[in-house]
């Protein structure tokens, strides 16, 4: 992301066959969303 100068990734998790957003919060540490599907 830093080398891209981009605030969030969208990347597809192989281990949960999902997509997962890592993104760098205001507090310059990172999060990863991992959407819950029902």
């Amino acid at each position: 992301m830093e080398m891209l100068d981009h605030n969030f990734f969208l990347f597809f998790n192989m281990d949960s066959s999902q997509y997962n957003v890592a993104y760098r919060r205001q507090d310059e540490d990172y999060g990863l969303i991992e959407p819950e599907l029902t």
